[in-house]
């Protein structure tokens, strides 16, 4: 957790910003493997993750995309509010 931590602090982003990252930009992309027995649970290739998201943003979201989105973070979203949560105590605990 304490690398996690000092690499996010690095940044210079506010742990908000992290916050809206993760909830907009991360978990729609990615939590479909947390929905996967098999899925990816080291890391995921840069490359890959940083095309997924300049794709996601460019793309015109419609309201079905929207509510998908909002009832997976409803739904799954806790398996990760968890550790953000203890990320952000760290940031803020270290500023």
């Amino acid at each position: 957790m304490d690398s996690l931590v000092n690499t996010l602090r690095l940044t210079g982003l506010a742990p908000a910003t992290l916050g809206a990252m993760l909830r907009n930009d991360l978990f729609p992309t990615l939590y479909p493997n947390l929905l996967s027995v098999a899925g990816n649970w080291d890391a995921f290739d840069e490359d890959w993750l940083l095309n997924q998201l300049q794709r996601r943003r460019s793309q015109r979201r419609g309201c079905l995309q929207g509510a998908i989105d909002w009832a997976a973070w409803q739904t799954v979203g806790r398996m990760v509010w968890g550790v953000w949560t203890k990320v952000k105590c760290g940031l803020q605990a270290q500023r």
